[in-house]
């Protein structure tokens, strides 16, 4: 089936084990020689942390390019001021289908006006990959099915199918680059100064020297940790570590969720809401930071917060904490990594296995 990708200059690369150059594509640059390029990031906190490392390497080969993300609105706040961007470019979702493609056609025009050669989706949906497609990029480049997922590789002109080798998704994503001339090296997580978002914190959360974060949320059921689990934590970081325990959240399930663990933990206290530039800078401040595969636990390792991950569907090879900093536990059992969003043997055994005892050690390995 022919598409906006699938043309004579349609190609896949693979990714080499090799620290070589790959030579440019010509049409990635502008009159002056100067690559301008788009970067399509994912729209949930954690994958979007997990591509960081890209920005700061692409920046770092081509110190003078033009270089854009678009980014979901939720997100945006969180890049503004990066050392290794040009211009963000926000994602409005808008409320029913008409303000959504008046959105859409804004965000069209405003891409196109910056002349972008060269797209790289991070995401591999076939939103993303339109997107990337819509912002004129004649060089498109994503991952080959089916780390493309949907249809997302009928748009890219380029389709990188990486190394068997590199596991993490923070090392995958930075293949995407090959074919704009940048070698693979370690990830780098680099942040904008976020003291502006210090400063908006009530004045008795901007010292987080002695502050435990736990967050008791997930995007999956199947990577819930058991309340009655957090609670027996929470009890003993504060009688024994003498940590404030602020237990942080999203939305009203969590917060619910949040408000249960502090009602059997009665020194623990719920954190006020906060939006992700806030959030990034409360718990950068912390000593550290607890809970499961989700977003705002990959967000404290990035940072350099002491972390201790939970995992049970998800692979700590995959998305595990790259930090000299961070722990990761799992429970071990034979259905670990199972990649599911809820648990089908109906017992989410794999995070309820992980026992409270264990968490606490590793807390005190993270801070010492």
């Amino acid at each position: 089936m022919a598409g906006p990708g699938a043309s004579g200059e349609a190609r896949s690369v693979e990714s080499p084990r090799g620290q070589a150059r790959s030579p440019i594509p010509p049409s990635a640059l502008d009159e002056t020689g100067r690559l301008r390029a788009i970067l399509v990031f994912p729209p949930s906190l954690g994958e979007a942390v997990s591509s960081l490392p890209v920005l700061s390497a692409l920046r770092k080969a081509h110190p003078n390019a033009q270089i854009g993300i678009a980014v979901d609105e939720g997100l945006a706040p969180l890049f503004e001021g990066h050392p290794s961007l040009s211009r963000v470019h926000v994602v409005r979702r808008g409320r029913g289908w008409w303000s959504r493609m008046l959105a859409g056609r804004e965000l069209r025009s405003e891409l196109r006006s910056e002349g972008y050669r060269a797209s790289v989706d991070l995401d591999g949906t076939t939103a993303s990959a339109r997107l990337a497609a819509r912002s004129g990029a004649r060089v498109r480049i994503g991952f080959a099915a089916p780390e493309g997922r949907e249809l997302s590789s009928w748009y890219y002109t380029v389709r990188i199918v990486p190394s068997p080798r590199l596991s993490h998704v923070s090392e995958r994503r930075l293949s995407l680059l090959v074919p704009l001339g940048v070698k693979r090296e370690e990830p780098s997580f680099v942040f904008p100064d976020l003291s502006d978002a210090l400063s908006k914190l009530p004045q008795d959360m901007r010292d987080g020297s002695r502050r435990a974060v736990l967050h008791v949320g997930a995007g999956w059921q199947s990577k819930l940790w058991p309340l009655e689990h957090f609670a027996a934590l929470a009890r003993r970081v504060t009688s024994e570590l003498s940590l404030d325990v602020v237990i942080t959240w999203s939305g009203d399930l969590e917060r619910a969720r949040a408000d249960a663990v502090a009602r059997e933990a009665p020194k623990a206290q719920v954190a006020p809401g906060m939006g992700v530039r806030e959030l990034a800078a409360f718990i950068k401040g912390s000593r550290l930071c607890v809970g499961a595969d989700t977003g705002p636990v990959q967000l404290a390792w990035a940072l350099g917060t002491p972390t201790v991950m939970l995992f049970g569907p998800t692979k700590v090879a995959r998305t595990g904490p790259r930090s000299p900093r961070a722990r990761a536990k799992s429970a071990g059992l034979g259905c670990a990594g199972c990649m599911r969003r809820r648990c089908p043997d109906g017992t989410d055994a794999c995070m309820r296995g992980i026992r409270p005892d264990e968490v606490f050690e590793l807390v005190k390995e993270a801070i010492s």
